[in-house]
């Protein structure tokens, strides 16, 4: 079943719960369902209830649940609400501007819905080892002991970074009053992996890093350069595309950052050793 109605924001739980509630307080009354025509202004007169603007007849067919509604409409009814057995909501969206729609099910569909609820809740009690009654305050905990633990890894892994910034930096080698360094890393995406490259970026002054880490499946490569080199014509697309060469890879990407792929850790661990030689000739004053 459909019903769109006006409103200008989605219902609360609380409010689809009232609504649940009214339908099945009419449905389990068992009340007879009456049909009756009339001219247009006479039901109006009765307070039959037209919606949307619909346009009407002379002559209309006005629907009623006594001491409930009293609308005016054309389509199949049942004869008594006890017909319809329960009403359950399922869903509540906008269907167009300051329209929401409800969808429900009814009868055996209603039933069915319910025992897949339930089944679904028996397989969380078993998996969580918990009674039914508590698998909300189970699941809670739960999320709140991920969360404690996410934030504790965030942590790890942010102080693991700042390790890796420093032991980066303190052993990178001078060229032409540049710092280079260059090293592998672990990490556990792409975006941590290019977070990681501004810290080291920032930690520099001035200087070249380039590291090399594990993403998944892939081996990747990172290099990022200074702004003060990026002035004089250094570029960290340059750097990276020489360093996966040598990796067996490819790269590219902008002056400031730039990413690559190698072909595994041992073709990596010889570019990196190798990332010295390879931005020397760019570092030299009369290369650019």
């Amino acid at each position: 079943l459909r019903f769109d109605f006006t409103h200008t924001s989605p219902l609360s739980e609380h409010e689809i719960d009232e609504v649940e509630r009214l339908v099945n307080e009419q449905v389990w009354r068992s009340v007879e369902v009456t049909k009756e025509f009339a001219s247009y202004p006479e039901a109006i007169a009765r307070g039959a209830m037209a919606l949307f603007g619909e346009k009407y007849g002379e002559v209309v067919r006005m629907v009623e649940v006594p001491d409930f509604s009293l609308e005016l409409c054309g389509g199949c009814h049942v004869r008594t609400t006890g017909e319809i057995s329960l009403f359950k909501i399922v869903s509540e969206t906008g269907s167009a501007a300051g329209v929401r729609r409800i969808e429900a099910v009814t009868g055996p569909r209603a039933y069915a819905w319910v025992k897949e609820r339930e089944q679904a809740l028996s397989r969380l009690s078993r998996a969580l080892k918990v009674p039914t009654a508590d698998v909300p305050r189970r699941v809670e905990a739960l999320v709140g002991e991920q969360r404690a633990l996410q934030e504790k890894l965030e942590i790890s892994v942010q102080r693991d970074a700042e390790n890796d910034v420093r032991r980066l930096v303190e052993g990178a080698k001078e060229v032409n009053g540049a710092k280079v360094a260059a090293g592998t890393i672990e990490t556990a995406s792409p975006e941590t992996l290019r977070a990681f490259g501004d810290r080291l970026r920032d930690h520099l002054g001035t200087g070249i890093g380039v590291v090399g880490a594990r993403v998944g499946d892939r081996y990747s490569l990172l290099a990022v350069v200074t702004d003060d080199l990026i002035a004089k014509g250094v570029r960290a697309d340059e750097v990276v595309r020489e360093v996966a060469k040598l990796a067996g890879g490819s790269g590219g990407g902008r002056p400031h950052m730039a990413q690559g792929s190698t072909s595994g850790p041992e073709r990596t661990a010889e570019a990196l050793e190798q990332v010295v030689e390879i931005v020397r000739p760019m570092l030299e004053p009369t290369s650019r």
